[in-house]
């Protein structure tokens, strides 16, 4: 338990409860050395297909009535590691979603939820309503242009 960040294998991370701080940095050399080489072109391959698909999202959800995403500054340059989309209805988004088979979730707790942290916990009003009205969906390297437009034509149903 402890080599995986204090996390339990098989649990979904929504459901778990951290009692204790772990750890996972192990690598042997086979991975170090795969991890070299594939880093040569991880921007055409990975990088570029994130932001696109972040980009692409930007636009199209921005003009969906009762959803909105985050905003930033206009020099920013966002990785799009996650595509955080904000609902009243989050938990229905996550269920037409899983209908046309594309995962989506809040993928974490909030810190102050599990344990450990518990004494160091406080009243997170703002943090509960967000978490209330977020949901994760996918925007990686492995969203294809017709994956992504399945995605806007389901948030647009309602």
């Amino acid at each position: 338990k402890f080599r995986w960040f204090g996390l339990e294998k098989g649990v979904p991370r929504t459901e778990i409860d951290i009692t204790s701080l772990g750890y996972k940095y192990n690598m042997n050399n086979v991975a170090a050395t795969i991890g070299q080489v594939q880093l040569r072109d991880i921007h055409t391959r990975i990088i570029d297909k994130h932001k696109a698909n972040g980009r692409y999202f930007d636009q199209a959800i921005a003009s969906i009535p009762g959803l909105s995403v985050a905003t930033f500054d206009a020099q920013a340059e966002p990785s799009y590691w996650l595509y955080t989309v904000l609902s009243d209805h989050a938990d229905d988004i996550e269920k037409r979603l899983a209908e046309i088979d594309v995962m989506a979730s809040k993928l974490h707790r909030p810190n102050h939820f599990h344990s450990i942290f518990k004494p160091y916990a406080g009243a997170m009003p703002n943090l509960a309503k967000y978490y209330e009205r977020m949901i994760h969906i996918p925007c990686g390297w492995w969203v294809s242009v017709e994956d992504r437009e399945r995605i806007v034509d389901a948030l647009k149903k309602g």
